[in-house]
């Protein structure tokens, strides 16, 4: 349902917004596999900004604030990620450390993401997001990206970032109906 969403978005009407568009892949994986792919791609802050502005417009709210529970009336969808861990409670819900490097200045700007063994390449019109494990250091992450992109040689990291995410073994998809509340989670 999602894919159908944002594959909508990337080629519809409003695709002018450009929170979402549609480009060609490669999932990479053992023993040299290759699959070739096309999938939408979010460019989350103006997905995010589009998203906020659809919510107000439907006359919803947003909270944003340390919640010590979920809200115990009304309709609620819990998309906290890793704060569900504690506010659900969810004990399958982990932190995973992940580095995330911008870079620019490439030499070559790729038309198209790749995904292996937990790395990822996305371009953005301005470089590109590389993301990886945590515990692989800018230069190290940098070059096995090159192995897969050579046009990534010479690219400056602009930014490196190691970020705490949300890790679960399955996404936690499921709507409550409880007296005073309609509970859906999303995480």
């Amino acid at each position: 349902v999602t894919r159908t969403v944002l594959t909508e978005l990337a080629e519809g009407p409003e695709r002018s917004s450009a929170t979402v568009a549609m480009m060609p892949g490669r999932l990479l994986g053992a023993g040299g596999a290759v699959q070739q792919v096309s999938a939408p791609i979010v460019y989350s802050s103006r997905y995010l900004a589009y998203l906020v502005q659809r919510l107000f417009s439907a006359g919803g709210t947003l909270t944003r604030m340390a919640l010590p529970a979920l809200p115990q009336r009304g309709f609620v969808v819990n998309c906290t990620g890793l704060a569900s861990r504690a506010l659900v409670p969810d004990p399958q819900v982990t932190p995973h450390a992940r580095r995330h490097l911008r870079l620019t200045d490439l030499s070559e700007v790729p038309e198209r993401w790749f995904a292996q063994d937990g790395m990822y390449l996305v371009p953005d019109g301005r470089g590109a997001v590389l993301c990886g494990p945590a515990e692989d250091d800018a230069p190290a992450l940098l070059e096995r990206a090159v192995a897969i992109e050579p046009g990534l040689r010479g690219a400056r990291v602009s930014s490196d970032r190691t970020e705490i995410e949300a890790d679960r073994p399955t996404v936690h998809l499921g709507v409550q109906h409880e007296q005073d509340r309609t509970l859906v989670h999303c995480y």
